[in-house]
């Protein structure tokens, strides 16, 4: 059984899930949706990050899509946290 366990899978969530994964810490991340993503899955549809996508950094994970001077829609955050978590295989 895994010593830790991460509340959440959103971003908090598994930036904390990469670091104890770098130091080869076992844990499991915890997440009441269906898929990682965190709160952002349920947040209205037309929702629109107000930081620009340069400076949606994670740790090992930065923002590399086409337009690093525009705003993430809900789905693309979605998206790039997803991406997040498959870029080191949170285990969820």
């Amino acid at each position: 059984m895994d010593e830790v366990i991460v509340i959440g899978g959103g971003q908090a969530g598994l930036a904390m899930s990469h670091e104890l994964k770098a130091r080869d810490v076992p844990h499991t991340v915890l997440e009441a949706r269906p898929t990682l993503g965190g709160a952002w899955q349920d947040r209205w549809e037309s929702f629109c990050l107000v930081t620009p996508n340069f400076a949606c950094r994670l740790p090992g994970f930065e923002y590399a899509g086409p337009d690093p001077d525009g705003y993430m829609l809900r789905e693309e955050l979605i998206e790039h946290v997803r991406g997040y978590a498959a870029s080191f295989d949170a285990p969820a």
